[in-house]
């Protein structure tokens, strides 16, 4: 049995699970990258046998390492001595306990034994059926060695059920007597880690763009690339990393005709200055010419010139036109940003390499788009001292696509019969889990699929939510072809930027 737990922290998450026994809090030695924590935090789970949680009161930094550990062997609760303590009558009560016996006016061995246990008619050990026990509030119950039990085992212990159990392994026999009730937040805190690592692995990918790797028991693909899975009805963005239900098709300009800085009302022509006759205005006015545009004041770098709108926009597409002046009055390095309150602005494109010809459009796409009341094109360098942008235009997504996207089969060690799902999701306008998208798991290469019940599991930041799920595979034929499905509906625009499916 580990004797310590340890974690990288996200910095968003305050529980961390310990999964072995602790009967009281000197039994835990908790420490964050190395230094010990006396106060902070909280433990659940005490004087059970099944770990808990330790749930710090604000989460740990980003990449800080915590570890949980034993700080001194647990204690005995209790022994047997052959001829001695069932014989001895102040130790009767004692024994019936470690014998998870109960009292004798609820089960008395002498005359129940017969009914113990019951085997199945191939006399397998695994198979044991306890159908024929009394006064059990789990009814009949196999238990087996297979992980699969798992997930059954912890229903019975948050339902309140007593179970003992056994290990055998080359070290001897250790044997672990669980509590009558796991807490709760236990059982939330053990799905929160299993949650997070699913993260992890796939933060891990994006960040080193990688294709999807295939773990001991689950595979997690970022999307680095098209290579682990198939779509049907979308698009796939290279430059984002990511899938999206958007056509690919822009509409119109969502810049208006202006005929002043002002008008049509609801619209304003902004920038950081200008000549006289040469309004920013000028540069939305639909005209291309050395007499429509727009030149700074100092005729110098940095300035800028944009757009804000009488309410918010997502704008993932823009594109300006430069003048006919001469090289002199064409940039080579700028950034495209959005505000909602024209002091903050967050850079939403770049561009420093070559400068474009006289008076044609040139248009660059937006790999992560926001919503913004008000855009600008902040002009950082040039051919010369001095620049003219002759139009700008700005667009938004067209109509979204439903869409169907399938992994490549992974092949699983055994017929898993649980699977957690984890989906790294931004919706770019509202979307309704289980019913806008759904996910689907098969252990059968496709064949048969089990639906998942996505939940959101939070803010994963830069607009993107964690969604997850655990899902019931028993139901399927036995397989180990393993695979998940996303499917989009009603035509909503969202985008995935990976997934991590485990299971057991």
């Amino acid at each position: 049995m580990s004797q310590y737990n340890e974690y990288v922290a996200t910095g968003a998450v305050t529980q961390f699970a310990y999964k072995f026994p602790a009967f009281e809090l000197s039994d835990l030695a908790v420490s964050v990258d190395g230094v010990p924590q006396s106060s902070g935090f909280a433990v659940y789970g005490l004087g059970g046998g099944n770990g808990g949680v330790v749930e710090f009161a604000t989460a740990p930094a980003n990449g800080a390492v915590i570890r949980i550990a034993r700080a001194k062997v647990p204690p005995q609760v209790a022994y047997l001595v052959k001829d001695e303590n069932l014989a001895d009558v102040a130790d009767v009560a004692e024994a019936r306990i470690n014998l998870g016996l109960g009292s004798a006016a609820v089960m008395n061995v002498g005359t129940t034994a017969g009914n113990l246990v019951q085997l199945d008619s191939s006399a397998r050990l695994p198979a044991v059926d306890g159908s024929q026990l009394t006064n059990v509030p789990f009814g009949r119950l196999k238990v087996s060695s297979a992980d699969a039990q798992a997930d059954f085992l912890e229903a019975k212990l948050v339902a309140g059920s007593n179970i003992t159990l056994t290990k055998e392994s080359s070290d001897g026999v250790e044997t672990l007597r669980v509590a009558s009730h796991m807490e709760q937040a236990i059982v939330d805190g053990l799905e929160q880690v299993e949650v997070n690592q699913a993260l992890g692995e796939i933060r891990d990918l994006r960040s080193g763009a990688k294709a999807p790797v295939l773990l001991a028991g689950g595979i997690v693909d970022a999307f680095s690339d098209q290579t682990g899975s198939g779509n049907t009805g979308g698009t796939y963005s290279a430059a984002g990393h990511c899938y999206s239900t958007s056509n690919g098709i822009y509409g119109a300009d969502i810049t208006p005709v202006m005929t002043s800085d002002t008008a049509p009302s609801g619209y304003v022509a902004i920038c950081d200055s200008y000549m006289a006759s040469y309004n920013p205005y000028r540069a939305f006015n639909g005209v291309l010419g050395l007499s429509n545009c727009w030149q700074n004041i100092n005729c110098s770098y940095p300035c800028w010139i944009g757009m804000q709108f009488p309410a918010q926009k997502r704008v993932s597409r823009y594109g300006f036109a430069q003048s006919n002046g001469g090289a002199d009055y064409r940039s080579t390095q700028w950034v495209f940003e959005g505000s909602n309150d024209g002091a903050a602005w967050t850079i939403l494109h770049s561009y420093n390499g070559a400068s474009f010809g006289s008076q044609v459009m040139h248009y660059h796409n937006i790999a992560y788009p926001g919503f913004y009341d008000r855009y600008r094109l902040r002009l950082l360098a040039g051919n010369g001292i001095s620049l003219v942008v002759d139009e700008v235009e700005m667009f938004e997504d067209d109509a979204a696509l439903d869409m169907t996207l399938v992994s490549v089969a992974s092949t699983a060690l055994a017929s898993p019969s649980f699977a957690r799902v984890v989906l790294l999701h931004e919706p770019i306008v509202a979307v309704t889990l289980n019913s806008d998208l759904f996910l689907d798991i098969s252990r059968d290469n496709g064949t048969t699929w089990s639906i998942a019940d996505l939940v959101n599991q939070g803010s994963a930041g830069n607009g993107l939510n964690i969604v997850s799920a655990l899902v019931d595979l028993s139901s399927q034929p036995a397989g180990t072809a393993m695979k998940w499905r996303l499917r989009t509906q009603n035509q909503k625009l969202q985008r995935f930027h990976g997934v991590a499916l485990t299971w057991r």
